[in-house]
């Protein structure tokens, strides 16, 4: 038996997901999606050192030649901040950036279906989000 919240823990994740594509993705500038793309990589490579090290899944040296690759990329990138590239990022900085510009460009950015008869879209408007079932606000 699934616990009655169980469907939030996939809907944040999946949120969470399309909104690190969205910070990568959305800039005009092609440095600011250079620079975010690399920090996503960044963050990639820690966290399996972080997961497969206490397991012996990794070998020594590899995180860290594969941040300094990240680092000297970033390097050669005109308008890229090398030194934030080491870091990686924080999911809360891109939904962060998300909300920022989806309310700017007032698009309905999540959608998710939990079945053919429920439809959930969170906009977000001057009073708070709006959740939509159906067609209809609830």
């Amino acid at each position: 038996m699934l616990h009655i919240s169980s469907p939030f823990s996939l809907a944040r994740g999946a949120l969470e997901n399309l909104s690190i594509a969205y910070w990568i993705l959305h800039p005009a500038a092609r440095a600011d999606r250079v620079q975010h793309a690399l920090r996503w990589w960044a963050q990639n490579y820690l966290d399996a050192e972080r997961a497969l090290r206490p397991v012996g899944g990794i070998e020594d040296g590899t995180t860290e030649s594969a941040l300094l690759q990240l680092k000297e990329l970033a390097r050669r990138t005109n308008g890229v901040t090398a030194a934030l590239i080491r870091k990686g990022h924080s999911s809360s900085v891109a939904v962060k950036y998300t909300n920022q510009h989806a309310v700017e460009a007032e698009q309905v950015l999540f959608l998710l279906a939990a079945d053919s008869r429920l439809v959930f879209r969170l906009r977000s408007c001057e009073d708070g989000p709006h959740y939509f079932a159906g067609g209809r606000s609830v």
